[in-house]
């Protein structure tokens, strides 16, 4: 940060030292200059998610699906974007992703968590329950 207070690692570090309740102002100033540098992979996502978390929902679907695009296969990125999603009201687009993360890292704690908001993770494990189930039946 000493050597460059504008890239995009210095930019989002202003944005995570500043006091997460009552500093509303200050972290605004700070995500609008971040907005304004050019950026990718790392910075586009946890801008899409500070952004969502100041209740800024467009830009940050927008931002997170930029991210997700560029690093699809990352699952913290295919998280943040189906949650990004679910706050913008796209729940039923969120679902895929969140299923495919539930099998791809089944220890994975978060799309799970997210997965039971949907009312859809009951059905998910008691489907996959009853999967194993038959599996055992036609042995």
């Amino acid at each position: 940060m000493a050597l460059d207070a504008q890239t995009t690692d210095a930019l989002a570090a202003q944005v995570f030292v500043i006091a997460p309740l009552g500093h509303f102002i200050e972290t605004d100033a700070a995500i609008t200059s971040w907005r304004q540098a050019p950026r990718a992979g790392d910075a586009r996502r946890y801008l899409g998610w500070c952004l969502r978390n100041l209740g800024h929902l467009r830009e940050s679907l927008d931002e997170t699906e930029a991210a997700y695009r560029l690093d699809g296969p990352d699952p913290i990125s295919a998280n943040l974007l189906s949650l990004a999603r679910m706050a913008s009201g796209r729940v039923a687009d969120a679902i895929p992703i969140f299923e495919e993360l539930v099998e791809r890292m089944p220890t994975m704690s978060f799309p799970m968590s997210s997965l039971l908001r949907t009312g859809l993770a009951v059905q998910v494990v008691l489907q996959g329950r009853q999967s194993a189930a038959n599996d055992k039946i036609d042995r």
